[in-house]
């Protein structure tokens, strides 16, 4: 059992000096945590040497030192910050013990438990939890549109107020119904709390974003990876190496129990259409089956005891407190 005191030492990336906002994704574990807990949040780095957890995340290849409680957490395989003349990921090289309570999905399982690091066979992001903490704060109404969430290397400047650059023209529709999402919000919780009700609130999602994804997911919105690599809008199997489908939204799907995923084809130079993609959408999407029991084996899983395993209507001032 991971044990803190009143405080619970969790990594993630945060906003900085450098980078003064957050991306909503990233600050979505402090939240979390928060809520279930109660616990204040405290905000440690990847090379902390002390005990600490690990959720939210495409993080685990970052850390080095002393033991680190993994919590749906996910990783990159191409990732080495030791020795980067390697060009895989070796937990052997980073002086780090893991403690796997669970992990996003059977991708990063297999990678750890082929290094010989012992998992429990739970699998989930955190983030679908916010499915039941955020149910009366998210609603159901939707807007009838289309959200389209870039990737933050696609805006124009790193600032929540940005749109993509000019030269993409798949983020530009002559439709009023399809808007761009930017994934930066201001730095505090309410405002990643906002960007959560603000995806949610579309009626069809399209993705560069995993968390915008989820979101969509967790909240009953038809959605689909959006990707200028695919060759064709389409269903495919998560493990269909000749198609360029992101290894982070693979491990999310074979978490969930998903064996495909849906990648929507969208070349930077051409605008998406929203008859185009409403019609993919409506005849290809199906939702996620047993969310709820996959939150709840994650809740499970977590090594201290989670008070706030409940919908929220309001928050209190202490959330106001966490570093996003």
């Amino acid at each position: 059992m991971y044990t803190s005191d009143k405080s619970l030492g969790l990594v993630y990336a945060a906003s900085t000096k450098e980078s003064p906002y957050s991306n909503f994704g990233d600050a979505l574990s402090p939240i979390i945590l928060h809520l279930l807990t109660k616990k204040e949040i405290k905000h440690l780095d990847f090379n902390s040497k002390c005990e600490r957890m690990a959720g939210v995340g495409t993080i685990l290849h970052n850390f080095s030192n002393s033991k680190v409680h993994v919590w749906g957490t996910g990783l990159d395989v191409t990732r080495n910050i030791k020795k980067p003349g390697k060009k895989y990921y070796d937990p052997q090289d980073l002086d780090v013990e893991y403690i796997v309570h669970a992990v996003r999905g059977k991708i990063t399982e297999a990678v750890l438990s082929n290094f010989g690091v012992p998992v429990k066979g739970v699998y989930g992001d955190p983030a679908i939890i916010l499915r039941k903490l955020l149910k009366s704060f998210v609603g159901n109404k939707k807007n009838g549109k289309i959200g389209v969430i870039c990737h933050l290397s696609e805006l124009e400047k790193y600032s929540p107020e940005s749109t993509t650059k000019k030269d993409l023209k798949r983020y530009f529709s002559n439709s009023g119904n399809v808007e761009i999402i930017n994934p930066l919000t201001n730095p505090t919780p309410l405002s990643v709390l906002n960007k959560v009700k603000e995806i949610a609130g579309y009626s069809y999602i399209l993705s560069a974003s995993l968390h915008g994804l989820i979101i969509a997911e967790i909240f009953n919105t038809p959605c689909s990876l959006l990707s200028g690599k695919v060759s064709a809008h389409g269903r495919y199997s998560i493990f269909d190496y000749n198609e360029s489908l992101d290894h982070r939204f693979k491990d999310f799907y074979s978490g969930v129990g998903e064996s495909t995923m849906l990648a929507y084809r969208a070349p930077y130079q051409e605008q998406i259409s929203y008859n185009e993609v409403k019609a993919f959408l409506d005849a290809s999407w199906n939702p996620i089956k047993g969310l709820d029991n996959i939150s709840d084996n994650l809740v499970s899983a977590l090594p201290i005891e989670c008070p706030g395993y409940e919908d929220n209507v309001s928050f209190s001032g202490e959330l106001n407190n966490i570093k996003v």
